[in-house]
């Protein structure tokens, strides 16, 4: 019993972590707190994660008929389907081309003839 009561509360504070994700991206565009929301935002990102993989790690031998323990798997199967959502845009928002500096090797037409004139 003691296994699945602290099965419930991971899954609760699995719960709470995510949903802060969506908080920290509301404080970025406070004024004077943007750096305190992005921090938050990119923590969490790891943070939830890695509190699924371990609740599945911990928690997933266990077979009852909880009616808490079954709503606490499904907000975490839920979280897990979720997640890699914010992942994915934060790394191509990261990774974006025209944020990185990439320079022509071959010159353009147009500065091949502003340098011929």
């Amino acid at each position: 019993m003691a296994h699945i009561n602290q099965a419930c509360s991971d899954a609760s504070f699995l719960r709470t972590a995510a949903i802060s994700i969506l908080v920290f991206i509301g404080v970025i565009f406070i004024p004077f707190l943007g750096l305190l929301g992005i921090a938050g935002y990119y923590f969490l990102l790891l943070a939830v994660p890695f509190l699924a993989i371990r609740w599945w790690v911990k928690f997933h031998r266990i077979r009852t008929e909880d009616r808490d323990f079954r709503r606490a798997r499904i907000t975490v199967i839920i979280i897990s389907i979720l997640i890699p959502i914010p992942i994915v845009h934060a790394v191509v928002r990261l990774c974006r081309p025209d944020k990185l500096e990439i320079r022509r090797v071959v010159p353009d037409y147009a500065t091949i003839q502003s340098h011929c004139s």
